[in-house]
């Protein structure tokens, strides 16, 4: 086998070529491995940067930071009804008060009128028994009254 014939050189040819194809598709497939490792490192470091929930014990519940602020404002305005229906029925318990004195004062005046009444009757009753009961003194050119 000489070193230089025709047959020799096609299959050294051949071979190279092989060897070339064989050794590009190596470094694809570690161009590729090395793409799925950087993403994988990727994917790995951002899950590391978010925030994992922690968890919470059996008698408490989680909630959003909105229904948070909802229950915040909820308590807030329970606690001023609360105020409200205090004053309220302080309000409502001073004007229970007052009407029940209203009540005493009305009974008395009542009681005064109905007193104011019978004695304007007995008066009334006393003038017409005088009046009556009074003899007719007309003197001379004097004006009688009857």
């Amino acid at each position: 086998m000489p070193w230089c014939s025709d047959i020799n050189l096609i299959e050294m040819w051949e071979a190279a070529v092989w060897r070339f194809r064989r050794s590009m598709q190596k470094k694809r497939v570690l161009k590729a491995l090395a793409l799925v490792i950087a993403f994988w490192a990727l994917c790995v470091a951002a899950n590391a940067q978010t925030a994992s929930p922690t968890p919470c014990a059996d008698n408490c519940v989680t909630i959003s930071r909105e229904a948070a602020i909802k229950a915040v404002e909820t308590a807030k305005e329970l606690d001023a009804m609360k105020v409200q229906k205090i004053a309220d029925d302080k309000a409502f318990e001073d004007l229970r008060r007052e009407l029940n004195d209203i009540r005493v004062k009305f009974a008395a005046v009542s009681g005064e009128l109905s007193g104011v009444k019978q004695a304007q009757v007995r008066d009334a009753a006393i003038i017409e028994l005088l009046l009556k009961s009074a003899k007719k003194q007309c003197k001379p050119f004097a004006i009688c009254i009857l």
